[in-house]
């Protein structure tokens, strides 16, 4: 019987292990990647829906954004919820410089116009890529959502991966970095430092 538990006990710890080591090289990969958007077709910013062209989100961009990829499976309502999370964490830093923005892959625009009309979120941007080239143009087709949520600098450089709106502790650390960036023009300064932190 002790036998069988300690070899549950270790098969255990090295399948964490195993993850843990897994999630962090996952990391390691998408720290520093660019991450594009120009593909994408419509947004929705200050309550108005435009076509997408790069001088269009030029013109709506901040220099520190997290942005996130909403499959098309979540609900409109669930949805309206998430872009509620997204105004109470641009609250906690505060900042004109900081953006949060919804890549959303649905065909349902409409449906999901009308569920975030009510919700005032001044800082955040939703971007519809119906198509889905978004996923594709950025090589993410084959990650989970765990890694579809990045901070990125004013570069578009992937600066930290998680959703800060479901993890306490990955927000406190979103929240230290944007702090910094904020005071040095939207770059991060420590990369290195960050990288360390994740582990």
């Amino acid at each position: 019987m002790k036998i069988k538990m300690s070899y549950l006990l270790f098969m255990l710890l090295f399948s964490c292990q195993s993850e843990t080591w897994q999630v962090q090289k996952t990391v390691r990969k998408l720290i520093g990647k660019e991450i594009m958007w120009s593909n994408v077709q419509q947004y929705v910013y200050a309550d108005t829906v435009l076509e997408a062209n790069s001088a269009n989100m030029q013109s709506v961009l901040k220099p520190i954004k997290v942005i996130t990829y909403i499959d098309s499976v979540v609900c409109s309502s669930c949805f309206a919820n998430y872009l509620r999370g997204t105004v109470a964490f641009t609250d906690i830093v505060n900042s004109d410089s900081v953006q949060y923005i919804c890549v959303m892959n649905s065909r349902q625009i409409t449906a999901f116009q009308e569920a975030i009309q009510d919700v005032d979120c001044p800082r955040s941007l939703v971007v519809f890529d119906v198509s889905g080239n978004y996923l594709m143009k950025n090589g993410l087709e084959n990650y989970t959502d765990m890694f579809r949520t990045f901070l990125l600098d004013k570069y578009n450089h992937v600066v930290l991966v998680g959703d800060p709106l479901r993890n306490n502790d990955i927000q406190d650390l979103y929240v230290k970095s944007i702090r910094s960036m904020i005071n040095n023009d939207g770059v991060a300064i420590r990369r290195k430092s960050l990288l360390k932190n994740i582990e």
